[in-house]
């Protein structure tokens, strides 16, 4: 899948995931994730550890269960965490629709695989997947940012579409950092 459509899909969550402007950058955090694994597995990606379902599923339900009692900006730590691993899931599903994840329990790659990459990149059934996730992105952003009054994710939200995942990663972190600094100085 484009990281487009991955980023449409954690724009889609927003309303249910994120309710702050750090809550979206996290999810958007999380949303390209996943691919960072390109720099060390350039084919066969979808069998690294960030792209085994397993692993994000138990840190949500760890989040989900466990009280983690530190905060930054008066917001919990486990928030943010929650956002970016929610991100990370919105992620896992699209890949499961198109060509599928790993599975570490079951040892096997599962979700739709007959739809890979030849079937959907630059097809006329991939520009639809692609489609379907944007306006269900578009819908996000509507209710989750913009009815909300979130304008400033949307810096957030160019940086998740400008390119490679690892960039974006790297950026998106520098950004984490620079608002740290800027709310101590304040």
């Amino acid at each position: 899948m484009k990281l487009k459509t991955h980023v449409a899909t954690a724009l889609a969550a927003t309303p249910l995931a994120a309710s702050t402007l750090g809550g979206v950058h996290f999810l958007l955090m999380g949303a390209v994730f996943p691919d960072t694994d390109l720099i060390v597995y350039e084919d066969g990606h979808r069998r690294s550890l960030l792209h085994s379902i397993e692993v994000p599923l138990a840190i949500y339900l760890f989040l989900r269960f466990v009280r983690i009692p530190y905060f930054i900006y008066d917001m919990p730590i486990a928030y943010y965490a929650m956002c970016f691993v929610i991100g990370w899931l919105a992620h896992l599903l699209g890949d499961f629709i198109q060509g599928g994840v790993n599975s570490l329990i079951l040892k096997k790659k599962i979700g739709i695989k007959k739809f890979c990459w030849k079937k959907y990149d630059g097809t006329p059934a991939g520009t639809l997947v692609d489609i379907l996730f944007y306006i269900a992105g578009f819908w996000g952003v509507y209710v989750g940012i913009i009815s909300k009054g979130l304008h400033l994710a949307f810096i957030s939200i160019a940086v998740a579409w400008g390119g490679k995942a690892i960039n974006d990663f790297i950026i998106m972190a520098l950004m984490v950092y620079a608002a740290v600094i800027i709310e101590a100085m304040m």
